[in-house]
């Protein structure tokens, strides 16, 4: 795989395999492949193959419902234009997604991913940043078309890596990090499709422009709870976390490559459980996290990739 590698991941539980995880990846020839994890099996990697090709380190989100029977990548394909690949267990392979060729997004963009089910319609939120450097939110709601919805006014840094995540309970709410022109980070909330927000979130560390962002989220005993992964200007894996009430101060964990990429997903079926992707040695990706929300270790390294 090619070192710093865009990383992006997701899971589910069925009762079939257990815990199933996804981590999508660039090959060194340009191929986005995923390695698998699943309680039966362990790690091994996509038996599908490629998924699709494109220039080496461009943005990159993947997501997926019905127990992996729907799968969706996302990456900036030619022309810059916004590249969808499904996977449908009904059909063969992969193929080519709506989203194909509607939207153009700058030639840096990162790319993030998310799904959910309301009201019995899946929907799908992906987003990006445009030339001038501003986020936006494409949507798609069940079978219908995919349209442009928020844009977000903070802009940001040319390059930003981006990160969403969602919690489906009570209600319905969403999470958006990127990096502002100051470097920082600002997070946007938004609750039951209500107008998005600018949130608590802030990390006390510092960090250079284009430095990377991941998050996890999920809900326990009623309350919301959240894993911000960054990566510091110390080439540090860090993790700040919001435990239903209030932000922790942001902890440094471990070693990064420089400037690596990341990708988050919390175990659902098995919460607080969470695993962060990275790569800490070039052309590898190893497995951290944490089973009880606070304690971070070495998971597995490397995972295997073809």
């Amino acid at each position: 795989m090619t070192i710093r590698s865009v990383l992006a991941s997701y899971s589910w539980s069925c009762p079939t395999n257990g815990t199933v995880i996804r981590v999508c990846y660039q090959d060194s020839a340009g191929n986005i492949r995923q390695t698998i994890y699943d309680e039966k099996l362990g790690w091994y990697t996509d038996p599908c193959g490629i998924i699709a090709s494109r220039d080496l380190n461009y943005g990159l989100a993947t997501t997926g419902w019905a127990s992996g029977d729907e799968e969706r990548v996302y990456f900036i394909g030619v022309d810059n234009k916004i590249a969808e690949r499904r996977f449908s267990r009904s059909k063969n392979g992969w193929y080519d997604g709506e989203l194909t060729g509607k939207f153009t997004a700058a030639h840096y963009s990162q790319l993030a991913a998310i799904s959910y089910e309301a009201n019995g319609t899946w929907c799908i939120r992906v987003y990006y940043q445009d030339k001038d450097n501003m986020i936006h939110e494409l949507c798609r709601n069940g079978e219908e078309a995919w349209f442009e919805g928020y844009i977000f006014p903070a802009s940001a840094i040319q390059g930003s890596s981006i990160a969403c995540s969602h919690i489906i309970g009570g209600t319905c709410s969403y999470f958006l990090y990127y990096q502002k022109l100051d470097s920082t980070f600002v997070e946007y909330i938004s609750h039951n499709s209500t107008k998005w927000r600018v949130g608590d979130f802030y990390s006390q560390l510092l960090y250079d422009p284009g430095a990377y962002i991941t998050c996890s989220s999920y809900s326990k005993e009623g309350k919301n709870h959240h894993r911000v992964f960054t990566i510091d200007r110390d080439n540090k894996l860090c993790v700040t976390k919001f435990d239903g009430s209030s932000w922790a101060q942001t902890s440094q964990l471990t070693d990064a490559l420089p400037r690596t990429t990341a990708a988050a997903t919390a175990i659902t079926d098995h919460i607080p459980k969470v695993r962060v992707y990275l790569q800490i040695a070039g052309g590898q990706i190893a497995e951290w996290g944490t089973n009880d929300g606070t304690t971070y270790s070495l998971m597995k390294n490397p995972l295997p990739i073809g």
